[in-house]
């Protein structure tokens, strides 16, 4: 941590100011810069303390609690591994014993690790404030060795499961870092490239999750996945075209002409792992329907395993087409969470997103 000279902090304020976030706290250093070690429960609340006195120049997170479990109560003899856009709910990653390597989310100079030094809820507020707008970045080739080196000592083998690799650099580094690690180890480690991301992602690594608890060996997981990935359609709700302006996605010309007419885009992922539009209404309401009218077709008489859904500060739209979900095929959604700060980045709050596997 670098103090900012403007703020007038210094070592002892920085111990005041976490002190009362958790115990065993180390900070050692200078006025000027200083490393911090902290035991905490809430280490969102930790960063987003320091940034405001301070650079953070680098961060590191361990879940102590799952490290424990799994060096005395491994579940099974495949680990499952993902990254932090997958979208599931924590009581379901901890059920599941599923590792999670995060993304990291960047304002200008700070950065911040998705879904622990930065949660959901804490993203759409700084992006209302911030005059740098965010942008993603995946985890580094090392964060993969050395999680994938810490399961080979625990596991008889690995499966990673992956963000599309097309909008994302994140499975290129997993599969690197899993070749090294699997030759050196001898651990047989498959990694997948899921073409999904968001709650499509999550019912992926949730089905893994739930073989896996029904004894599915290495070798039947690794045959099965990518099929359940590609029968797993997502469709995605907006509310404003101008955030995917903003992130890139959506050209300035295409992005005024898309203001200026009011559209409310729908995205999808298709079998590339590669988003594209499908519909262009011009209000939200028109667009639940469209992707619900969709959906209803695709199901027909056919029975899915399952669905789910991801919203960004969008819970009323979320609940709605759980309802309309379950009007349809009698199923309660597997899961509904907060999207990810990474799909925030891409489209903007108000989107959800929900995604079926047949």
């Amino acid at each position: 941590l670098s103090l900012d000279e403007k703020k007038k902090a210094n070592i002892g304020q920085v111990r005041k100011l976490i002190g009362p976030m958790g115990d065993s706290m180390v900070v050692a250093g200078s006025d000027k810069k200083m490393r911090v070690h902290i035991h905490t429960d809430n280490p969102s609340e930790v960063m987003l303390a320091l940034n405001r006195v301070g650079n953070i120049t680098f961060q590191k997170v361990d879940d102590m609690v799952m490290q424990k479990e799994i060096s005395s109560n491994a579940k099974y003899p495949v680990a499952l591994l993902t990254d932090s856009t997958c979208d599931l709910p924590e009581e379901l990653i901890e059920k599941y014993q599923i590792q999670v390597v995060p993304l990291s989310v960047h304002f200008g100079d700070t950065y911040f690790l998705d879904r622990l030094t930065l949660l959901p809820s804490e993203f759409y507020s700084m992006l209302d404030k911030s005059a740098a707008y965010p942008s993603t970045a995946q985890p580094a080739y090392k964060d993969f060795f050395n999680r994938y080196s810490y399961l080979s000592a625990h596991y008889d083998s690995i499966i990673g499961i992956h963000i599309s690799a097309a909008m994302s650099g994140t499975w290129s580094n997993s599969s690197k870092a899993s070749h090294a690690v699997a030759e050196h180890s001898g651990k047989p480690i498959k990694v997948i490239n899921s073409k999904r991301l968001s709650s499509g992602l999550g019912l992926v690594v949730l089905r893994a999750a739930r073989e896996l608890e029904n004894g599915a060996t290495f070798e039947e997981l690794s045959g099965r996945i990518e099929k359940w990935a590609d029968n797993t359609k997502m469709y995605v709700s907006s509310r404003t075209i101008k955030y995917m302006v903003k992130s890139g996605r959506v050209s300035y010309a295409k992005g005024k002409i898309g203001s200026l007419l009011n559209l409310k885009p729908i995205v999808i992922v298709n079998n590339e792992g590669k988003t594209e539009t499908f519909g262009k209404p011009f209000t939200e309401k028109a667009s639940m329907k469209m992707i619900m009218k969709e959906i209803a077709e695709k199901i027909g008489n056919r029975k899915i395993w399952g669905y789910s859904i991801s919203h960004a500060k969008n819970l009323s739209t979320a609940q709605w087409f759980a309802d309309e979900m379950k009007r349809i095929t009698g199923l309660d959604p597997e899961f509904i969470n907060e999207a990810s700060p990474v799909l925030g980045v891409n489209v903007g709050p108000g989107v959800v997103a929900v995604s079926v596997m047949f």
